[in-house]
């Protein structure tokens, strides 16, 4: 059975390959089925397996946006400026995306949080009511789901002073490029991290240039990320942690 998000206070924001991150309005739910396959080794003259093997294989998700959002969709899952005028839907050039999702109760304070990551679009399925604004439904998969309970996702993108990545300046962006600073080695959160048992900031992903960091490159505290050596002005570095929003 799929893991099921509803409600009108549940914010669905989108990060591309290149482009940050933009929030989209989420119309009716999102879910999340894992998927595992199983290999079952059998020793003769026995009847039941001797060994069963699970392996993890990603995760199916499904999620329904406006008519209306879906250019700015569109433009996220094809890796384009989600400024652009015009985007024109190819699904021969379709990359990978990241699907962030805070949910807030009654009082507007988030308690719930999932991270889709290394997600693509396997299908985009379109509803024409006659009375209502269409509905687009979205399937795809993704490497891992992570679902953090008690506490919400803070996504942040992290350039030098000189960058020629493209910058997050626009109106439709829903965050802001940090600037490093230190010679180009440190950035400063917008929030507190929270930590685990052991006293370590909790990271879900650190991305490269869109690719995962190694972890002997970089040093995460509660407020910063230092960088072992200074960001290259084409380099873009990405964070995914969990934060206790006040």
């Amino acid at each position: 059975m799929p893991d099921i998000v509803q409600g009108t206070k549940t914010t669905l924001e989108l990060v591309s390959a290149s482009h940050g991150i933009v929030r989209i309005p989420l119309a009716q739910s999102f879910d999340y089925t894992p998927q595992y396959s199983e290999r079952k080794i059998n020793e003769l003259g026995r009847t039941e397996a001797v060994l069963t093997i699970s392996t993890f294989n990603g995760a199916d998700i499904r999620f329904d946006i406006l008519d209306s959002d879906s250019k700015v969709a569109d433009a996220t899952f094809q890796d384009v400026d989600p400024a652009s005028d015009i985007v024109v839907h190819d699904p021969s050039n379709l990359h990978e995306f990241h699907a962030v999702l805070n949910i807030k109760n009654e009082d507007g304070v988030i308690f719930e949080a999932i991270l889709a990551h290394g997600a693509r679009v396997k299908g985009i399925a379109s509803a024409e009511p006659v009375a209502e604004e269409a509905r687009i439904t979205i399937d795809g998969s993704c490497q891992n789901v992570r679902r953090v309970k008690g506490g919400a996702i803070m996504y942040a993108r992290f350039v030098n002073d000189a960058t020629t990545a493209y910058e997050q300046d626009n109106a439709v962006n829903s965050g802001e490029d940090i600037e490093l600073t230190t010679t180009n080695t440190v950035g400063t959160f917008a929030v507190t991290l929270e930590v685990d048992a052991d006293s370590n900031p909790i990271v879900l992903l650190v991305l490269k240039n869109g690719e995962e960091a190694d972890p002997d490159t970089y040093t995460i505290t509660t407020t910063t990320i230092t960088l072992d050596t200074a960001a290259g002005n084409d380099d873009v570095w990405e964070v995914f942690a969990v934060y206790i929003p006040s």
